[in-house]
C-alpha cells in the first residue's frame, strides 16, 4: 500500500511538472480581448493571442480558490457543500437523443420537462437541471434561458448552469436576481456552469466570456476539459492527463485574475479515443484511470472535484450495468466530489434514458449503503452488536420474530428498488425489469408535486425572458405543463 501512495506521488509530481512545462514553453490559445487585456495587465506573457503561465502565477490562482463552498438551494433541504469528503450524483448532461423503446430519438421539450420531474422526485440528487437533454424544438440561442426557467419551474434543488456567449450569461444572471434577489446572488453560490476548453490547449469565446461573468457574479465554475487520448490529446495516458490539467490550471488563473475567490471545480475528463473507430472510449477502464487521476490531482491542489463518466452501452442491457456500476464506484471510492454523468446516459452521452436513470439511482444507493455502513457514525455501538437481541433468542431459536428485526425489517438490511416480479412469469427476467422500471417511472410522475413559487416571481421570470427574446409559445407551453402539475396535485 505505502508503495501504491510512493507512486501516485511521483506520478502527480510529473504530471504537474510537465503541465507547468506546457503552459510555460508552448502556451495557451485565449480568444477573448477581454480577457487578454486583463492578462496582460495582471504580467502574464503574451505572444499574440497564446498566453503563457509561469509556475508562481498559476501557485498565486491556486491559494485563492476556495477548498469547499456550499450551493445554495430554493429549499434549504438541498444546499449542498461541494469539496471535502462529500460525494454528490447528478443526472446526465448534453445528451442530444433519448432512448424510446429501444430506439433512439431526438429530444424535445417535454422529454427535459419529464426528466426534470424525475431527478426532483429523487431523494439521492441535490443538483437539476443543466442539459438534461438537449430539445430540439426550441432555439438554439434561447435555449439557456428555456431550460433553467424550466428547471426553475419544476425543481427547488440546487441548479446546474450551461455555458454560452458573455449576453447569454448576462441574462441568466439577471434571472437568477429575481428568483433568489441581487443580494442573495451577490452573497452566495446558487448556480454551478459546466465550462469546457477545447483540446488541445485552446481557451474559446464561450469558455471565457462564461467565465467572465460567473466570477463577476462570484458563481462557481467547473472546468472540464475533455481531450481523447490518441485523437485531441496524447495516445499515453499521463501525457494526456497532463494536457488537461495544464487547461484547467490555465482556467483557473484566468478565473482567480478576474476575480480572486471564484470558487472552481477541478474537473479533469481525460479519456480514451477508442482507435478503431476514432470514437471516445468512455465506459472503458482508461477513463477509470483519469476519474482516479482528477481526483488525485484535485486533492493535491486543494479544490473540488467533478468526475465520472457514461456508458458505451447503446440500451438498459448488462453492459450498462457493468459500466456504470464501474464508473460510479470508482469516483466514489477515490472521493470525487461531484460525479456528473452518474445516472441517465448510454452510448457515449449520445442518449438519456429515464430507465437507466433509475437503474443508476439504484447503484447510487447501494454504493452509498456500502460506503455509509462504515462511516464512523453509523456505526453500532460495539459494546453490544445485537447481543441483547442474540441472547434472548438463543441456540436453535430465530430472529425474523425478533423485537428488533419487526422495528427494522422496512428500513434495513438494504430495500432494493429495482428487482424482478416473482409472481410475473410471462416475461423473461430482464424484459420484466424492464417493465418494472416503466412502472416506477409512471407512479414517480404521478406522485411528482411541483415546488411552490410566488406566482409574482414566476410572471416576472416569464416577462424577462419574452423580453429576452424567448417565443411566448415556448413560455406557454412550459407554463401550461407547470399548471397542470398544480391542478393535478
Amino acid at each position: 500500500m505505502f508503495g501504491l501512495f510512493f507512486h501516485y506521488d511521483i506520478m502527480l509530481e510529473q504530471i504537474h511538472k510537465t503541465s507547468i512545462r506546457i503552459l510555460e514553453e508552448v502556451g495557451i490559445r485565449i480568444d477573448d480581448d477581454q480577457i487578454l487585456s486583463i492578462l496582460k495587465t495582471n504580467s502574464v506573457k503574451l505572444d499574440g493571442n497564446i498566453a503563457f503561465f509561469t509556475e508562481s502565477q498559476v501557485e498565486t490562482a491556486i491559494s485563492t480558490a476556495p477548498a469547499d463552498f456550499t450551493l445554495q438551494g430554493r429549499n434549504a433541504r438541498y444546499c449542498p457543500c461541494i469539496g471535502g469528503s462529500n460525494t454528490h450524483y447528478l443526472a446526465g448532461y448534453g445528451a442530444p437523443h433519448i432512448l424510446e423503446n429501444k430506439v433512439p430519438r431526438k429530444a424535445v421539450l417535454e422529454d427535459y420537462i419529464k426528466l426534470a420531474k424525475l431527478v426532483h422526485s429523487i431523494g439521492e440528487m441535490s443538483i437539476n437541471g443543466g442539459i438534461l437533454v438537449q430539445p430540439v424544438d426550441i432555439p438554439a440561442d434561447k435555449f439557456q434561458l428555456i431550460l433553467l426557467y424550466t428547471t426553475v419551474l419544476f425543481s427547488d434543488k440546487a441548479l446546474l448552469g450551461m455555458p454560452g456567449s458573455g449576453r447569454q450569461q448576462a441574462e441568466i444572471m439577471e434571472f437568477l436576481k429575481i428568483v433568489y434577489d441581487e443580494r442573495a446572488l451577490a452573497e452566495q453560490p446558487v448556480i454551478i456552469t459546466l465550462v469546457n476548453t477545447t483540446s488541445p490547449l485552446i481557451l474559446d469565446p464561450n469558455l471565457l466570456q462564461t467565465l467572465y461573468v460567473c466570477a463577476q457574479h462570484r458563481q462557481p465554475v467547473m472546468i472540464s476539459p475533455a481531450p481523447m487520448a490518441g485523437t485531441t490529446g496524447p495516445i499515453g495516458v499521463a501525457g494526456n492527463v497532463a494536457l488537461a490539467n495544464a487547461e484547467i490550471l490555465a482556467t483557473l488563473t484566468c478565473a482567480q485574475t478576474i476575480a480572486p475567490g471564484t470558487p472552481v471545480v477541478y474537473g479533469l475528463m481525460a479519456q480514451p479515443a477508442n482507435m478503431q473507430t476514432c470514437e471516445i472510449d468512455p465506459g472503458s477502464p482508461g477513463a477509470v484511470v483519469g476519474t482516479t487521476l482528477c481526483a488525485k490531482l484535485a486533492q493535491h491542489y486543494g479544490l473540488p472535484s467533478r468526475g465520472g463518466s457514461a456508458p458505451n452501452a447503446r440500451e438498459v442491457s448488462v453492459l450498462s450495468g457493468l459500466e456504470s456500476m464501474m464508473i460510479n464506484l470508482s469516483a466514489s471510492n477515490v472521493g470525487i466530489n461531484l460525479i456528473v454523468h452518474a445516472a441517465g446516459l448510454l452510448d457515449r452521452y449520445n442518449c438519456m434514458s429515464p430507465e437507466q436513470l433509475l437503474i443508476d439511482v439504484e447503484i447510487i444507493r447501494r454504493l452509498e449503503y456500502y460506503k455509509n455502513f462504515f462511516a464512523q457514525d453509523s456505526l453500532e455501538s460495539m459494546d453490544t452488536i445485537d447481543f441483547p437481541e442474540i441472547k434472548k433468542v438463543g441456540p436453535g431459536g430465530n430472529f425474523l420474530s425478533a423485537m428488533s428485526t419487526l422495528k427494522r425489517c422496512r428500513t434495513e438490511p438494504f430495500l432494493a428498488q429495482i428487482q424482478n416480479d416473482p409472481a410475473n412469469t410471462s416475461l423473461s427476467e430482464n424484459k420484466a425489469v424492464i417493465h418494472n422500471l416503466r412502472k416506477q417511472i409512471d407512479q414517480m410522475l404521478e406522485a411528482y408535486h411541483p415546488p411552490e413559487i410566488e406566482a409574482e416571481k414566476q410572471s416576472k421570470m416569464r416577462d424577462l425572458l419574452i423580453n429576452f427574446g424567448v417565443p411566448v409559445e415556448v413560455m406557454d407551453q412550459i407554463d401550461h405543463q407547470y399548471t397542470k402539475c398544480l391542478i393535478d396535485q
